[in-house]
């Protein structure tokens, strides 16, 4: 309201000047200067009035109003009756400053007892940003979302791990991923000590960001690093861009999604994924890989059904893109290695001992395959299937056959012994550090 009354001012003063003698309404003369918007600008902007709240409006050169005033507000606990409130308890206008009433102002501690905001501290712990009078308090550690290695290196790798899994939302981050990226890590660490200690005195640091299980964060990591925007704004990053040699990732997923960033800058690029590995032969050329892909694994399978001469076998997978996926391609290799698929069946997400019985009974007919290849990656609902094959008595009728998400997990088969005595599992290779 008080706009309008300031614009209304300020076109009755340029109507007064534009048209004299003409105590009321307009005239031709009013728009026919060019300038007339930017002259009634300059008589608003002069404009001293009073608003319609009755406080003067007055604006400073820069088309601020001087007198302007902010109400400042306090949430607290009012009245046993009204609870808690925001309470009036100052103003702030750039022509008077700031009128605080100290004693209405009230925060409190951690127990919920009052205190006055005064007994709140909190102090500069810069002496070259503050000068020397600074009271040090204990300064707050930001959370950082990398690992530097030997970060003092001449050269340095860097990397993608994902430390977290993901959150929530889609900006949060859960909990701590398996143990096995952990071991990696300490794998990681073990080889640059040793490449450290040679004789050679070139040493070798890593830094390795956390970008909990989503692409679009380790896109968002590795090009604030890479630009050099992350050194600019953290100073405890030590091993800078210009020192990477190599890169190493931990997902196939993220390894493609920043290979564009890695080379661009020309550095080779590792993907040695332990969480899961890519479904099908990548088709980035760029990015080199250590560990067998999903497609090697299918290839085993096959491997191990004919060298016993297998040739009638049942598939269990699951039933979600990365399952269907698995299973087509499994049904191609099996058909070019002259291998008959009895049952192919996907099981849900999460398979109840219902679900397995009538999976079990399924399978179990007389007439298919003994052999069972489960193509399954969730550990639980193996043993699920395990558990209600050796409660139906069937362990001496089936043959199973599984990757990694058996492998050689004895969680699996706990008190399983009967139905699991003969399965295959294989996982990736691992060794002990010494």
């Amino acid at each position: 309201m008080n706009a309008m009354s300031l614009i209304g001012q300020g076109l009755d003063r340029w109507r007064r000047e534009a048209c004299p003698g003409v105590s009321s309404g307009s005239c031709d003369e009013i728009t026919r200067d060019f300038h007339y918007r930017d002259k009634m600008f300059q008589y608003t902007r002069s404009a001293n009035i009073r608003g319609v709240d009755g406080h003067r409006v007055a604006f400073t050169v820069d088309g601020h109003n001087r007198a302007a005033t902010l109400q400042v507000l306090n949430f607290r606990h009012v009245s046993a009756r009204q609870g808690a409130g925001l309470v009036h308890v100052g103003t702030y206008n750039e022509e008077d400053g700031l009128a605080l009433n100290g004693s209405l102002v009230i925060t409190y501690d951690a127990e919920g007892k009052e205190r006055a905001m005064t007994e709140i501290k909190s102090q500069c712990i810069d002496f070259q940003a503050c000068g020397d009078v600074a009271v040090v308090s204990k300064p707050i550690r930001k959370k950082s979302h990398y690992l530097q290695m030997f970060p003092k290196q001449r050269f340095g790798i860097s990397g993608l791990v994902p430390y977290h899994h993901k959150g929530h939302t889609f900006f949060s981050c859960g909990g701590f991923f398996s143990e096995g990226i952990f071991q990696n890590v300490a794998a990681i660490a073990y080889a640059l000590s040793k490449i450290n200690s040679n004789d050679v005195g070139v040493g070798l640091g890593a830094i390795l960001f956390d970008y909990c299980d989503r692409i679009e964060r380790a896109r968002e990591r590795f090009f604030s690093f890479f630009s050099g925007e992350a050194s600019e704004s953290d100073g405890n990053i030590v091993l800078g861009p210009n020192r990477i040699v190599a890169s190493i990732t931990f997902d196939d997923d993220a390894a493609e999604a920043v290979s564009n960033i890695l080379s661009s800058n020309y550095i080779p690029h590792f993907s040695s994924p332990v969480g899961g590995q890519k479904l099908s032969d990548r088709t980035d050329h760029t990015i080199l890989t250590s560990v067998p892909s999903r497609t090697a694994e299918l290839r085993t399978f096959l491997s191990i059904v004919k060298s016993y001469n297998w040739k009638f076998v049942s598939v269990v997978y699951d039933n979600d893109d990365t399952g269907k996926f698995l299973m087509e391609t499994f049904r191609e290799f099996a058909l070019k290695e002259d291998v008959c698929l009895g049952d192919s069946l996907g099981v849900p997400k999460r398979v109840s001992e219902e679900y397995a019985q009538e999976l079990i009974e399924t399978l179990a007919v007389s007439w298919k395959p003994r052999i069972i290849i489960l193509l399954m990656d969730a550990a639980d609902n193996i043993r699920t299937i395990l558990k209600v094959a050796q409660k139906l008595d069937e362990d001496e009728r089936f043959t199973f056959i599984a990757g990694s998400a058996w492998g050689n997990k004895p969680s699996v088969t706990k008190d399983l012994d009967r139905i699991s005595a003969g399965a295959l599992t294989f996982t990736m290779e691992t060794y002990d550090l010494p």
